[in-house]
């Protein structure tokens, strides 16, 4: 019975991922970080300091919400990344194209140019205009989730990795043939890290052919976010 239940709760997952789908080894872009935000020495983590860094404030850095991109730019093809969350506060990952506006509050006001799940308040919301809480209560504690961008196909997918449920998906959606470049929003006592990706497409595999031989692969190539 355990085993028809993980079955079912990935066969939601394979809906968005596919053994196309690439691991990828995103970090995080200095340049972009709001000033209260310290990022580890291999851009591999962030958390939010107490007060603002002397940094320069130009074009490219976010200067009122505490947010950062990462460097890699996805133009094409289905990419994923695992993010674990620690602690309870607020936070929010997702994806964002290059051009998203990143001064005053204007830049969240409309969500133009941002795709993502974020928990805020002790709820969970998605960014769209405006704000829609996500129809399921979800009360338990997500402490793993995995961000799939398929760009051809318009989508973008959440998933909880430990209960391989499918949290939300935007779908239908145009990136107007921008990068696009993964989001990350940090609030107060959250921690954010990297974790080796798990092959959910392997495990769906292995259930659903029980008699093959598969392995359970771990991706050492897999993200490493905000700590």
């Amino acid at each position: 019975r355990g085993d028809i239940c993980r079955f079912s709760k990935l066969l939601k997952i394979s809906q968005v991922l596919t053994t196309s789908d690439l691991s990828s080894n995103v970090t995080l872009d200095p340049d972009t970080a709001h000033p209260k935000l310290i990022l580890s020495e291999d851009l591999k983590s962030c958390w939010l300091g107490r007060k603002s860094q002397n940094l320069i404030n130009d074009d490219k850095r976010f200067d009122l919400m505490t947010c950062v991109l990462g460097r890699e730019m996805f133009i094409t093809g289905r990419h994923y990344w695992d993010v674990a969350v620690e602690n309870e506060g607020d936070w929010g990952v997702g994806v964002a194209r290059s051009s998203v506006k990143r001064k005053g509050i204007e830049a969240f006001r409309n969500m133009e140019g941002i795709w993502a799940m974020a928990k805020c308040c002790g709820r969970f919301w998605v960014y769209m205009n405006p704000p829609a809480l996500v129809s399921d209560p979800m009360r338990w504690k997500i402490k793993k989730i995995r961000v799939s961008l398929n760009y051809a196909g318009g989508r973008v997918a959440f998933c909880d990795v430990e209960r391989g449920n499918l949290l939300y998906a935007f779908s239908g959606t145009s990136f107007l043939g921008e990068p696009i470049h993964p989001f990350f929003w940090i609030g107060k006592k959250t921690r954010l890290s990297s974790l080796p990706s798990l092959d959910l497409w392997g495990l769906f595999l292995s259930i659903r052919f029980p008699l093959s031989v598969f392995f359970l692969s771990i991706s050492s190539s897999s993200t490493k976010y905000l700590e």
